[in-house]
């Protein structure tokens, strides 16, 4: 199951890299016509996954549907922990072309396991943040939010469930 987990991950991270290269998108300093559709891939870090997470990224004038994706590795008193975590989320920015500021809402489900038991939870979170993005396609985004966590249903989480504040970084490039 793990390794078929992770060759899952890996195979969609791929092909949605060869679709949004394949199709291309808007520069950042024009106005995207309203219809027009622009892709791209980063390196994400927050939204209560951590620092070992990218995005795929579909984008139109005003709003972006992301998918997060991450992998998990932690130390606890039993070992090592490993997992991954998927989140999938809608972004609206205020301005159709340029830097902009933005809200964010998004769910999150991440699983846990280390050499005894797996858990699986899930999430949910907001923010609101700037993406500076540049004519080169490259985009740059800070948001601060907050968040729920669900109990785990296991030993293996290092967060207690419940409310909590959420930030994010992201890194990201919009293909044209």
């Amino acid at each position: 199951m793990r390794r078929r987990s992770s060759w899952l991950i890996a195979r969609t991270v791929t092909l949605a890299v060869a679709a949004a290269s394949a199709v291309g998108g808007a520069r950042a300093d024009e106005a995207p016509d309203a219809g027009q559709t622009s892709f791209g891939v980063g390196w994400h870090l927050g939204n209560g996954l951590g620092p070992l997470g990218a995005d795929v990224i579909a984008a139109w004038p005003h709003f972006a549907l992301e998918l997060q994706v991450a992998y998990i590795r932690e130390s606890s008193g039993v070992g090592a922990v490993t997992g991954y975590a998927f989140a999938p989320a809608v972004r609206t920015y205020l301005f159709a072309a340029g830097s902009s500021p933005f809200a964010l809402v998004g769910a999150s489900l991440e699983q846990r396991r280390d050499g005894f038991a797996s858990t699986m939870r899930g999430g949910l979170f907001a923010n609101l943040g700037y993406e500076w993005r540049f004519e080169s396609g490259i985009g740059l985004l800070a948001g601060l939010g907050g968040g729920w966590v669900g109990a785990s249903g296991g030993v293996i989480s290092p967060r207690e469930p419940g409310f909590g504040l959420n930030a994010e970084l992201g890194l990201r490039y919009m293909f044209r």
